[in-house]
């Protein structure tokens, strides 16, 4: 049975990874942020489990050798100031690249991304080998990391697996852009940042997670970039739009125009991911849906 080591492990995107490969019979430990109790981590597929940070001492002290480290710690919120989001994203990823080159050089390491590092690009579907130009903090130290994972991954030969994630949703994420829409909407408040012309690629949970069970179960070589999204663009004013209609309410969207240093498009071009056998199944309409029906029945 393969032992897989999850970062960030309370997280949403590192406990429903770690609900799917237990159900694969992986032996699956984690740690991060949090006090569950054994009961909790259980439920989530978990047969070991550290709250604490996720630091050079803690992982020494606590874990040994794994054929794999998914690496999802990290701040997941765009707006942080500089400093949090640094500590929060750079001193955990250079933690667990310290530890496996001292305690698991034969590892191999996926590492959560976001295609945010790819900023206003002018050319979408974006294509993985395309420059990188982060605009806010929180892009430019996802692009730090994935730099300090190339650096390793060439110094020390690891092999490196960079997963450049569009915008994740999916019942029981209580937080991004969709939960937040469903908050305002819910409270009558109709004013939305930006223009609503702005254009994001979503990606549901479930094809997220069969897209890091695909790569562990097909395995990777050397340092891999690959895109994870839909391939499909969406105005966030539609996704509004639909929203509120399965909200039922009468409220129209409305825009401010302020910017917040976010790109205009984003949409990844996913012919790499596809190449390696996985393509997405869930369609955005389905997947809100199935989000606001949860919505109203947690929230409202």
């Amino acid at each position: 049975m393969k032992k897989i080591l999850i970062t960030g492990s309370h997280g949403y995107l590192a406990r429903h990874t770690a609900y799917l490969l237990k159900k694969k019979h992986y032996n699956i430990h984690g740690i991060g942020n949090g006090k569950w109790t054994k009961k909790q981590y259980k439920k989530w597929g978990y047969s070991y489990l550290i709250n604490g940070k996720v630091n050079l001492n803690n992982l020494l002290k606590n874990f040994n050798k794994f054929d794999y480290i998914i690496h999802c710690a990290g701040s997941g919120i765009v707006g942080l100031s500089r400093q949090k989001d640094f500590k929060k994203n750079i001193i955990p990823i250079k933690s667990v690249l310290k530890f496996v080159k001292l305690k698991n050089p034969n590892s191999k390491i996926i590492f959560l991304s976001s295609y945010s590092v790819y900023g206003n690009n002018y050319i979408n579907p974006i294509k993985e080998n395309f420059k990188t130009k982060p605009i806010s903090d929180y892009a430019i130290n996802k692009k730090i990391a994935e730099d300090l994972c190339l650096c390793y991954s060439k110094k020390f030969k690891i092999n490196m697996l960079i997963l450049r994630a569009a915008s994740l949703y999916g019942n029981g994420l209580e937080k991004q852009f969709i939960f937040d829409a469903c908050s305002k909407i819910k409270n009558r408040n109709n004013i939305f940042r930006g223009t609503g012309n702005e254009i994001r690629d979503f990606i549901h949970i479930s094809d997220m997670v069969n897209l890091i069970y695909h790569f562990i179960k097909k395995g990777f070589k050397d340092k891999t970039i690959v895109n994870c999204g839909s391939g499909k663009g969406h105005k966030i004013k539609d996704v509004l739009k639909f929203i509120m209609n399965e909200l039922n309410t009468d409220l129209i969207p409305k825009f401010n125009k302020l910017s917040d240093s976010n790109p205009s498009t984003l949409i990844v071009n996913i012919r790499v991911a596809k190449r390696f056998g996985w393509s997405p199944k869930k369609k955005l309409t389905d997947g809100l849906k199935e989000y606001v029906k949860w919505y109203k029945e947690n929230f409202i």
